[in-house]
């Protein structure tokens, strides 16, 4: 399976649904103020039929990015810092060093970004409820986001055979993601 793992927001009060906003709008804020955070963590779990992968994720803005993918008996990693990213397939293996051409959160974590693009977005007891219809079908069905001071706390999806549990947390907090050390052999040609 491919890496899907790939800030303080003071004075951000507490948010629920209220009858001036609708949904769609509350949840895209939500949305927003979490792309927008200084910091954040992510409990990642992916259930394929009956294999359960999990990952975590770091963010520290503006441009520093770590997944861990834990499944098939190893781990993977990945590390971005600016526009170089760092590769290892499987614990204690070398890192592969690439260049992206610009750093985009949404992009690296593939379920945020899908959200951006939810339709049918109702609030039901005390949930987010949405359709997902990504264009490029990797991510289309049913999820539920519940939202907690004004920023995304979980968020589940049902693509029919792949079902994604996102626990969000760690916002503001102070995370440290540094390039790994890597030798100059390890890295890829663009």
């Amino acid at each position: 399976m491919a890496i899907l793992l790939a800030g303080a927001l003071g004075g951000c009060a507490e948010r629920t649904a209220r009858n001036d906003v609708k949904p769609p709008v509350a949840l895209q804020d939500a949305i927003s103020r979490t792309l927008e955070a200084s910091s954040f963590h992510i409990d990642v779990t992916i259930e394929v039929g009956r294999v359960t992968e999990t990952g975590q994720i770091d963010y520290v803005a503006p441009d520093r990015f770590r997944s861990i993918e834990y499944g098939g008996g190893g781990s993977a990693t990945r590390i971005v810092v600016g526009a170089d990213v760092y590769d290892s397939p499987a614990a204690g293996s070398p890192f592969m060093v690439s260049t992206i051409p610009e750093f985009s959160l949404p992009e690296l974590i593939p379920p945020l970004d899908a959200l951006r693009t939810v339709d049918d977005v109702r609030f039901v007891d005390g949930s987010y409820r949405f359709t997902v219809s990504d264009s490029i079908g990797q991510f289309a069905g049913d999820g539920e986001a519940r939202v907690e001071a004004g920023v995304l706390d979980s968020v589940s999806f049902d693509f029919g055979k792949i079902e994604m549990r996102l626990k969000l947390s760690g916002y503001g907090e102070d995370f440290v993601i540094d390039a790994p050390n890597v030798d100059a052999s390890n890295e890829m040609s663009d």
